[in-house]
């Protein structure tokens, strides 16, 4: 609770002037799932390196459809500026992360969407989905059909705002 209040105090400057630039989905094939992260998310950690090599491969995409995929993630140390917050960061085994990413130029608007359409149904299966919807499933995959851009198919599938996002792998 204390490492998610800390997080969340880090980020208020990116609540407070949110229009949703500060999230994007990560897309893990093997899972098939779509989690909505805070771009932030990619500087810390509570996860182990081998937890951490599970996200290896994972495709990183911005709703202005920048798309990269996770090469290898770096442990750099506990998390926080001042020696109180490291203290703090050991207790619940937070750490500072660096994501090395690659460009992605394999996944085409069309195949967003076809991955979009695959994953949304098993999405909302689940008893608590990352991305809910507030609409029929069936009017939000003809939605993401009917999409011209990545922004597009952000809104229709409900991308939730960044202080619902996960914001620590």
């Amino acid at each position: 609770m204390v490492l998610r209040w800390l997080v969340l105090v880090r980020m208020v400057v990116l609540v407070t002037a949110n229009n949703n630039n500060d999230v994007c989905l990560l897309i893990l094939e093997d899972q098939k799932s779509i989690l909505p992260v805070a771009i932030s998310a990619f500087d810390v950690s509570q996860s182990s390196k081998k937890e951490l090599s599970s996200y290896h491969g994972a495709i990183v995409v911005t709703h202005d459809g920048n798309v990269r995929v996770i090469r290898g993630i770096d442990i750099l140390g506990f998390w926080g500026e001042t020696f109180g917050r490291k203290i703090i960061s050991a207790l619940f085994g937070a750490h500072r992360i660096k994501v090395h990413f690659e460009s992605c130029t394999s996944l085409s608007l069309e195949r967003f969407k076809s991955v979009i359409l695959e994953y949304i149904p098993l999405d909302s299966m689940k008893g608590d989905p990352y991305l809910p919807q507030d609409k029929p499933l069936e009017l939000v995959l003809e939605q993401v059909k009917q999409s011209n851009s990545f922004e597009e198919i952000f809104k229709c599938i409900n991308v939730p705002q960044v202080e619902d996002c996960l914001d620590v792998l």
